[in-house]
């Protein structure tokens, strides 16, 4: 049996369901497994996510975005496979995708979260036979501490504007670290170029170059 997943340059490809699992690029049909930028891009045909999830994904891709909502555990055909999203305990709406084809089912994570979140579904195991994982930080020389446990957590709704003001003062901030470490590189530089010159010079004790 061929496999139900394929890395293509667009992503992850099921061909039984001809659909992409959070696609690097446009595609007709993307199943997308929460709102965060790196796994939500504009310009699909059509995208199918979790309901909880919706709200964020029309604020990121816009109202011209064709989106399908699902309820979690919903069992839904595209193509020839059967495809369920399950929740991930990552952010609101975020979500596993299961898919099914002739009894072998595949999972792909997404980003995922074991931790209690009161912001979020917790995240629900679902048996498979393969499942692809996020591992963002699965490297052995990661160890979390447990987190505290928060009460009476309050979200606060900021209106778009103000977010995407937030963010385009971000974009401001992190070009002018990137021009001041720029202005520093080249100042060392011309700073060593000098310290050579100063050492190779026939006076200098030291002939060599650093």
């Amino acid at each position: 049996m061929p496999e139900l997943l394929e890395l293509t340059p667009e992503g992850l490809y099921c061909r039984a369901g001809d659909f992409h699992v959070d696609p690097w690029r446009p595609v007709p049909r993307a199943v997308v497994t929460h709102g965060h930028a790196d796994h939500a891009r504009s310009g699909m045909g059509v995208v199918h996510a979790a309901n909880a999830g919706l709200g964020l994904l029309r604020w990121r891709l816009g109202e011209s975005q064709p989106l399908e909502g699902h309820a979690y555990g919903e069992s839904f055909a595209l193509g020839d496979a059967r495809v369920s999203l399950h929740p991930a305990g990552h952010v609101l709406g975020s979500a596993q995708v299961r898919i099914e084809l002739d009894g072998e089912v595949w999972v792909v994570s997404g980003d995922y979260k074991r931790d209690e979140d009161p912001t979020c579904a917790a995240f629900e195991v679902v048996p498979c036979d393969v499942f692809i994982t996020e591992a963002t930080f699965g490297l052995p020389v990661y160890r979390w501490r447990p987190r505290p446990r928060r009460l009476g957590l309050a979200a606060a709704h900021l209106p778009r504007d103000r977010c995407q003001a937030r963010a385009r003062d971000a974009r401001q901030h992190r070009r002018a670290g990137a021009r001041a470490a720029r202005r520093g590189y080249r100042r060392c530089r011309a700073e060593n170029r000098t310290r050579r010159r100063e050492l190779t010079a026939p006076h200098a004790r030291l002939r060599r170059p650093l």
